[in-house]
């Protein structure tokens, strides 16, 4: 699974957002007002007052074989309006993960770290 983080100026998000439907993406979370800085300098709560606009945060969590799409659709509009995007590897906090299971002598299954525990504290 991949997270791509999305910065953009807010006037331009409803068509960001309509681009990562477009590319078959399930889903999106979208922070407005989002203050930082960048290599261009700091972006404020000012600027929305200024006229240059408040800046937004979109979260997308798609699969591998989404992401060249999600691309295709998203960095003309990042290129043409002006943003940054990145996207990195993700997990799913709820996902299973297999423990690695030892079985001993007897026929008992322990996992790596109790055989572990178990052979320090009988020798």
């Amino acid at each position: 699974m991949k997270r791509v983080d999305l910065i953009l100026s807010e006037p331009e998000l409803a068509s960001v957002l309509e681009a990562i439907d477009k590319a078959g993406c399930a889903g999106y979370t979208v922070t407005r007002h989002v203050t930082g800085r960048g290599p261009h300098g700091r972006v404020s709560e000012a600027m929305d007052f200024s006229g240059l606009g408040a800046t937004a945060h979109a979260i997308v969590f798609c699969e591998i074989n989404e992401l060249e799409a999600l691309r295709s659709e998203v960095l003309p509009l990042l290129r043409y309006y002006g943003g940054v995007g990145y996207a990195s590897d993700a997990e799913h906090l709820r996902k299973a993960r297999k423990k690695h299971v030892v079985h001993s002598d007897s026929g008992n299954p322990h996992t790596k770290a109790e055989k572990h525990l178990q052979s320090f504290v009988t020798h």
